[in-house]
């Protein structure tokens, strides 16, 4: 789980705060931790298909 984290100083306090607390509060910070790489996923991936896109343009 750290590895998935190690990018976000403030997600790894988040995580040590939750870790006393029950499952459910785990989960949600999981899935919010997941919903941001998601979206940095996407960002990187529309960025590569416009430079593909501008290399057959040219």
């Amino acid at each position: 789980m750290y590895a998935v984290l190690d990018y976000n100083e403030s997600d790894l306090q988040e995580l040590g705060l939750i870790l006393n607390s029950n499952v459910c509060s785990i989960k949600n910070i999981a899935n919010k931790i997941m919903q941001n790489a998601g979206i940095e996923f996407q960002f990187r991936f529309e960025a590569i298909i416009k430079l593909s896109i501008a290399k057959k343009i040219t």
